[in-house]
């Protein structure tokens, strides 16, 4: 009787430690570490005239343009790319522009980012900048735009 409640007593704790070690296994292998990268990756000049483009920057959500205008004709078109290469879809929390000249003949048509941004896919956004001509004073050249695109988990 005691060999049968040996062999009993191995079959339920091989039984359990197969069951255990399961559990582990696909609690490991479904628990993905989720990556969270969201930022602007490329600022490209599509059409400028006669604008030098000026000292574009950008890092993360942060976009600055400077165009340096020559004449009241010019005009200058920015392709900005926003990419999501985490693993985690991205909603668009909010966006700030900022003219460093509200009284300037150069203004900004902005076009808006779209408010979601899945995991792995890339976004176009445009930016153009431009001379009022009905506003043009002699001498005004630049008026740089500083934008902010705050992306946060979905």
């Amino acid at each position: 009787m005691n060999n049968k409640k040996s062999i009993v007593v191995i079959a339920l704790l091989i039984a359990i430690l197969s069951m255990s070690f399961s559990v582990a296994t696909y609690s490991v292998s479904n628990n993905k570490v989720k990556e969270w990268d969201v930022s602007i990756t490329d600022v490209e000049v599509i059409t400028n005239g006669e604008v030098i483009e000026g000292n574009t920057k950008y890092s993360e959500g942060t976009l600055v343009l400077n165009p340096i205008f020559n004449t009241s004709l010019d005009s200058i078109i920015y392709r900005v790319i926003i990419s999501n290469n985490g693993s985690i879809d991205a909603v668009l929390k909010r966006s700030i522009y900022n003219e460093e000249d509200k009284n300037s003949s150069i203004k900004y048509r902005i076009e808006e980012p779209k408010k979601i941004i899945k995991s792995g896919e890339k976004i176009e956004i445009y930016i153009e900048a431009k001379v009022d001509r009905n506003k043009y004073k002699e001498g005004d050249k630049t008026n740089k735009l500083t934008a902010l695109y705050e992306y946060i988990q979905k």
